[in-house]
């Protein structure tokens, strides 16, 4: 997120205003932080993996084409790093 700011100002009812700063309190958030959590979706949407992706994931869940090694040194060897 960036470091510059500025200022949203949103006309709601009094009654709602109190009820998002209780709930705010209520989580231990401000309600700036509040306001923030439930926008984070709309404002930055997470992407979904593409079939090559979404593919590899399911493989290793299910254990397939993992590799194993001793320890570092035998990952460090195999992989020339040595």
């Amino acid at each position: 997120m960036s470091t510059e700011t500025t200022r949203l100002s949103v006309e709601i009812p009094i009654k709602d205003h109190r009820k998002l700063k209780i709930l705010a309190e209520a989580n231990g958030l401000t309600l700036r932080e509040l306001v923030l959590i439930v926008l984070e979706p709309v404002l930055y949407p997470k992407k979904t993996p593409n079939a090559v992706t979404q593919k590899a994931i399911k493989d290793t869940e299910k254990g397939i084409g993992l590799k194993t090694y001793e320890d570092v040194d035998h990952l460090w060897e195999v992989l020339g790093l040595d």
